[in-house]
């Protein structure tokens, strides 16, 4: 697995540990910038079981249901955003 987001990262390497797999951040020293990505790696032996582990924390849309309710929360939460960045541009500039 890969992903710049760190508490993902973490909940995933205590999710494997608390199961007994051992697991290899790569790119963990390096994490105060937030673009650069950390990997999760595990033994051969035990990726398919934690690919069961955390199939559910890398994709909690899929087992919820609640993803386009999400992305369209989100779409509004912009678009008042961009409403209020205008309406504090004119109140500004005159």
């Amino acid at each position: 697995m890969k992903s710049t987001d760190r508490p993902l990262v973490e909940t995933v390497r205590a999710t494997l540990q608390s199961e007994g797999i051992e697991v290899i951040v790569e790119g963990d020293a390096v994490t105060a910038l937030p673009f650069i990505p950390m990997t999760v790696l595990v033994a051969d032996e035990d990726v398919a079981l934690a690919q069961e582990l955390v199939k559910d924390l890398l994709n909690p849309a899929a087992t919820t249901g609640s993803g386009g309710r999400q992305r369209w929360g989100r779409l509004f939460l912009v678009a008042i955003l961009i409403v209020f960045l205008i309406f504090c541009g004119n109140l500004l500039i005159g």
